[in-house]
């Protein structure tokens, strides 16, 4: 799936199997996203110069943000943030649950933004789509 840097263009996953997840895991495949116009400084999960902070968030149907938990992490305006181990152009990023997994069904749905885009905040010089595969581990 992809999900754009602007314009809600959120990508959407479907769970198959139900149970209590540990770990998310988010593999880039394709694309580039960036908060400026220039898609060749593109970024797979933030954006050029932001000091290889990320700006990928995972929601509910309703976009209620699950990850990263709003208590856990230092968010500046436009809601990047630093995640350990990981930086913008991380071939893959996990985005951990432990000890309090996440329950969830089958058919439950979720959705990857691109933060500025979650918030309307920051979004209209925004460019690009990245493709990902999405795995649960439980």
């Amino acid at each position: 799936m992809c999900f754009g840097a602007k314009n809600s263009a959120f990508g959407t996953f479907e769970i198959r199997q139900s149970g209590d997840m540990y770990n998310l895991k988010l593999v880039h495949q394709s694309g580039a996203v960036n908060c400026g116009s220039d898609i060749k400084s593109g970024t797979k999960w933030g954006c050029s110069g932001f000091n290889n902070k990320l700006n990928v968030h995972i929601t509910n149907e309703s976009n209620a943000r699950i990850f990263p938990p709003i208590s856990s992490f230092n968010f500046d305006v436009y809601l990047f943030y630093k995640l350990p181990g990981f930086h913008q152009n991380s071939a893959e990023i996990v985005f951990d649950f432990f000890p309090v997994p996440l329950s969830v069904t089958i058919g439950q749905r979720f959705r990857v933004w691109y933060g500025e885009d979650l918030i309307k905040n920051g979004e209209a010089n925004n460019v690009g789509n990245s493709c990902i595969d999405v795995y649960g581990f439980y």
